[in-house]
């Protein structure tokens, strides 16, 4: 018997059998898994019954790229078993109940690119860690109560090509500030309260490709001035007298 090769390969057949119990209990608990070449590399638990304690059992999946928790009762306490998975890409938090605290745990993930996590309980005080996460580039805060101060934080993400702010109480002295991130090719601004006082500064953002406009306070003229002002820019636009 080659013991060498048993005692290397022991580690590695536990791992497996640890992964295949996780896999079981998260399955139970509603979970979507998704594996490339044998690797678990998504698991999706939106509107699941997943809590807090039991994310540990995501602790082993090193090679996780996309994970969902959207509408979950996830909180801040629960963030902090996700810190070991380095190779996470996606983290869905959308309308989960993490608030600033928890974003500590997320400035460990050098690789998270994408980021939904609106209609939570973020604040400026929350931008003020993602900002560490200087690998982002998409960051969603929709229905957030982020104000035009917290804006001043996203400067130092420089990789941000797309920004959700709908739903959010920011004003035309916010788009000021957004005017200087002129990466930007996304840009939702529906449901604010902007008016035709920002034109001017969402005419800088030249590298759009795609902005909501619609049910904020921008008129129909000046929806048509943006529009020759950024030629190569989709708007979506409707007013809050049209019906959807």
């Amino acid at each position: 018997m080659n013991y060498a090769y048993s005692i290397v390969m022991l580690p590695v057949a536990i791992a497996f059998t640890s992964q295949a119990d996780e896999i079981k209990k998260l399955k139970e608990l509603g979970a979507g898994i998704f594996k490339t070449n044998g690797v678990v590399r998504e698991i999706n638990l939106n509107r699941s019954k997943i809590i807090d304690s039991e994310l540990k059992l995501l602790i082993t999946f090193t090679k996780l790229t996309d994970l969902s928790l959207e509408q979950t009762r996830v909180t801040d306490k629960g963030l902090f078993h996700l810190e070991s998975l380095s190779s996470i890409e996606w983290l869905n938090l959308f309308q989960t109940n993490v608030g600033d605290e928890g974003m500590v745990h997320l400035t460990k993930h050098k690789s998270l690119q994408y980021l939904p996590i609106g209609k939570t309980k973020i604040t400026d005080i929350g931008l003020a860690h993602i900002k560490k996460i200087k690998s982002l580039k998409y960051l969603g805060l929709r229905g957030n109560k982020i104000t035009d101060r917290g804006l001043k934080h996203l400067r130092e993400l420089p990789k941000l090509t797309e920004l959700h702010l709908g739903e959010t109480p920011i004003t035309n002295l916010g788009i000021q500030e957004i005017s200087k991130f002129t990466q930007l090719k996304k840009l939702w601004l529906h449901d604010t309260q902007i008016t035709d006082k920002s034109l001017s500064d969402l005419a800088n953002l030249k590298n759009l490709k795609s902005l909501y406009l619609y049910k904020s306070k921008i008129s129909i003229d000046g929806i048509q001035t943006l529009q020759r002002q950024l030629p190569r820019c989709e708007i979506f636009y409707q007013s809050e007298n049209t019906a959807e």
